[in-house]
């Protein structure tokens, strides 16, 4: 079974890694562009290295096969990096199946496990990526 890697700046599958260590982590990238504007954003304090390099988002597994999907207005996305940042910090939540975040009509259409996930967690991820989660769609 080949490994996914995902970018740990976009969340994009990186086909040709590119691992920079920086402030001692070692990271994984897609491209020398993520890179680049990582570092960039890292200077301004935009981000903040993680303690350790996110692990692939992949499906959990739910005992009963059920889950749930919403879709919500996001508010502030205005390139393909604000989509990237906000698909990456929603499936950092726990419980989060899939997520898909269309800039053309500024939504995101998340699958998730009830029980272990809920509205509230989802526009926390909203927020701390710096963005504006809409309930009502």
């Amino acid at each position: 079974m080949v490994e996914t890697v995902t970018c740990v700046h976009c969340g994009a599958v990186a086909k040709h890694p590119v691992t920079k260590v920086i402030q001692g982590q070692a990271l994984t990238f897609c491209c020398n562009g993520c890179v680049e504007v990582y570092e960039m954003m890292l200077a301004e304090g935009l981000v903040e290295v993680p303690k350790t390099q996110p692990a692939p988002s992949a499906p959990l597994p739910d005992k009963n096969g059920a889950s749930e999907t919403i879709s919500f207005h996001v508010s502030g996305m205005s390139c393909d990096n604000c989509v990237a940042t906000v698909g990456r910090h929603l499936r950092a939540v726990p419980g989060v199946l899939d997520v898909n975040v269309r800039l053309d009509v500024e939504q995101a259409t998340v699958q998730w496990i009830p029980g272990q996930v809920d509205m509230t967690d989802l526009q926390r991820a909203v927020e701390n990526a710096g963005y504006s989660l809409v309930r009502e769609l």
